[in-house]
């Protein structure tokens, strides 16, 4: 399609900047949002977050409408789409629409304004949903993807990305169960099991002392071991908890162990024909002159030929219309 000076390139380098601001501010949502959720009284000291969540709201709300003016890659021809039409269709009903509206409304917020005196219940409840906003923090996967890089350096991104994930899913859990635990106060820590009580909610406890005792427990949560709640609700609340954590577990890890395998994966194959030679030569009985000059001879076209088939596989996996393009570039600079 032809560009349109109205509409935002999706390889621009704007846009990729952009998408760091976007990560960004879904980074120190990912870190506030359960805060506010579970520490609120210790936070009333830090002012900046009133300020800064107003500003994050307004920021994603941009960002909401620059998602309706900024082309997207049509998978199957690799085509670039500047049409208004088919970008609204694929950013709505292909795309995180959905997601992005409902966590830019300050639901908590609008509830509060509109009543006088607001359940506590319904705030919480509100401000869990919005915590959708912190779904934001995927466009790290999208600039990955995009990155010029190597499979190898790729996967080792993916690979961090997944720990940075791990990290944000263990503080999140941390703030949930604080914010059970701190309902009804009957709930003991490990480590105070043998008094059979706990100061872990005292006002004179301090923050840090609260926030990593429930980080330890989030991790427990997470390994599907035992943290002993006490009333029916807790022990619902940590059930699901455990339940969605055994099927974040196998997938975070499994990610992970695919990952590092692909970080891996040349390296892999070449010891492999290494090792058929090796036994190949082994059995034919040839002299260690002639398996030294073959192995060094292996090692030295191993890059080239990874080289080609990396060629064959890329020329194979465009559209046609691109090919030719590629291959009208290559020739070009060839007879230059």
């Amino acid at each position: 399609m032809i560009p349109k000076p109205y509409i935002m390139s999706c390889r621009s380098k704007y846009i990729f900047w952009w998408d760091v601001s976007i990560i960004m501010f879904a980074v120190i949502n990912a870190i506030t949002l359960p805060l506010e959720i579970a520490f609120l009284e210790e936070l009333k000291q830090f002012s900046f977050l009133g300020p800064m969540t107003l500003l994050t709201t307004f920021i994603f709300i941009i960002d909401i409408i620059a998602n309706f003016f900024t082309s997207f890659i049509f998978v199957s021809s690799g085509d670039e789409i500047f049409g208004l039409g088919m970008i609204a269709e694929n950013y709505i009903y292909k795309g995180t629409f959905l997601a992005d509206f409902i966590s830019s409304i300050q639901l908590d917020g609008l509830y509060q304004s509109m009543t006088s005196e607001p359940n506590q219940y319904l705030v919480d409840f509100f401000k869990i949903v919005g915590m959708i906003k912190i779904l934001r923090i995927r466009r790290i996967s999208k600039i990955i993807g995009n990155s010029n890089q190597t499979q190898e350096t790729k996967a080792l991104f993916k690979v961090l990305n997944m720990v940075f994930i791990l990290i944000v899913y263990i503080h999140i859990i941390a703030c949930l169960l604080w914010k059970v635990f701190s309902i009804e106060k009957s709930w003991i820590p490990a480590v105070d099991f043998i008094y059979v009580e706990s100061r872990i909610f005292d006002e004179n406890t301090p923050f840090a002392k609260q926030y990593l005792s429930m980080c330890y427990h989030a991790i427990m949560v997470f390994g599907l071991n035992e943290v002993a709640p006490r009333s029916k609700n807790e022990t619902i609340v940590v059930i699901v908890m455990m339940i969605v954590s055994a099927i974040a577990n196998a997938f975070i890890f499994g990610e992970m162990a695919v990952l590092v395998l692909e970080m891996e994966k040349k390296d892999i194959e070449f010891q492999e024909s290494i090792d058929n030679a090796n036994t190949a030569m082994h059995s034919l009985e040839i002299p260690e002159k002639i398996q030294d000059d073959i192995r060094e001879y292996l090692m030295s076209v191993n890059e080239y030929k990874t080289q080609q088939n990396e060629m064959k596989d890329f020329m194979s996996s465009i559209s046609p219309s691109l090919k030719a393009k590629v291959c009208k570039y290559i020739f070009f600079v060839a007879i230059t």
